[in-house]
């Protein structure tokens, strides 16, 4: 350090600032990290409340299996712009009403075929 030209008092300075960089660094990476958990369990947080709303309201739906009224209800959630898909299934696990809100006609919905109703996987025990 003597070729810089930096006596005691250079090289002391010069530890503390890379001292207080290195930690201003590590706690802003732990902030960010913090903060981009925090919203993501925000977000699951609300699609898990609009869940428990949209199962309230299509309890009487499927009960007497009017895929209309299943369908309205989940038209709801096309005010949502984080919610891509949406589904209402019945106790056996077919499709009653389905919405692609995000999406065009047509694709994979739920890691389902568009045109299918099934919604168990292979020996899943259907009705």
């Amino acid at each position: 350090m003597r070729r810089l030209g930096l006596g005691f008092r250079g090289k002391l300075t010069l530890l503390v600032v890379a001292t207080s960089g290195v930690a201003l660094g590590l706690a802003s990476a732990a902030f960010v990290t913090h903060d981009l958990l925090a919203v993501r369990a925000v977000i699951v947080q609300a699609l898990k409340v609009h869940a428990d709303h949209i199962a309230h309201a299509c309890s009487a739906a499927l009960r007497f299996g009017d895929r209309e009224t299943a369908g309205a209800v989940l038209s709801v959630m096309a005010h949502d712009p984080r919610v891509v898909t949406a589904a209402v299934l019945d106790a056996a696990g077919l499709r009653l009403s389905s919405r692609l809100l995000g999406l065009k006609q047509g694709v994979e919905l739920l890691g389902l075929p568009a045109g299918g109703e099934r919604v168990r996987p292979e020996g899943g025990g259907e009705r």
